[in-house]
């Protein structure tokens, strides 16, 4: 079965499948850059990507501008991503294998139409485990907690969606990063990061 995840409302992404045993089919174009829609088969079961709510705070906002940040708009959305604190390559499919399952969760929740209700516990993270060792992370979180207007579901989806468009710039890498969001009208309502929180020839956890 095909699924196709491709931008066709203002306000998010529709596909035409269940992602439980999606895996991505990136062929050629990850050597350049990935195309606009993201094409999925039921081909493999994706194993070790945990979806979870993890048991630490969010963070604290940081709204102080610095030179460093790259504003980017999600097309078609109400979110602008601010990009910075930018670290090592990762490989393409490391980011598409992180991310796609963590969108296809988030994106469970927006069909059946609860897209407008607040991410529980005011975070939401993603992890996955790769055949040569390496751990990839998601994480985003909003500012509730210091009285900020919690994160949609919808606004999460179009975060994440936001992330990997970035990435596939052509003047831009797979990296990892750091990034705050903004959505239009409230101002600044979250921040996140994509990480490598572990790999075989480092210390990191």
């Amino acid at each position: 079965m095909l699924l196709n995840l491709a931008c066709s409302t203002p306000t998010g992404l529709v596909f035409s499948s269940p992602l439980n045993t999606a895996k991505a089919t990136l062929g050629a174009a990850l050597s350049t850059q990935l195309p606009f829609n993201l094409f999925l088969t039921s081909s493999k079961t994706i194993t070790n990507a945990t979806l979870s709510a993890a048991p630490f705070a969010p963070p604290k906002p940081n709204v102080t501008k610095l030179s460093t940040y790259v504003p980017y708009k999600v097309h078609n959305t109400p979110v602008t991503l601010e990009f910075h604190s930018f670290g090592s390559i990762l490989p393409p499919n490391e980011v598409v294998f992180t991310i796609v399952p963590a969108m296809s969760k988030v994106i469970g929740y927006c069909v059946k139409g609860r897209g407008g209700s607040p991410i529980p516990l005011g975070y939401f993270r993603h992890t996955h485990k790769f055949d040569n060792g390496n751990i990839t992370r998601v994480f985003v979180g909003d500012f509730r907690e210091s009285g900020r207007p919690p994160m949609s579901w919808e606004v999460l989806s179009d975060t994440l969606k936001g992330v990997v468009d970035f990435m596939k710039q052509p003047d831009e890498r797979y990296t990892e990063v750091s990034f705050e969001v903004e959505q239009e009208g409230l101002g600044y309502v979250g921040s996140g990061s994509f990480e490598l929180v572990s790999s075989p020839s480092s210390n990191l956890v």
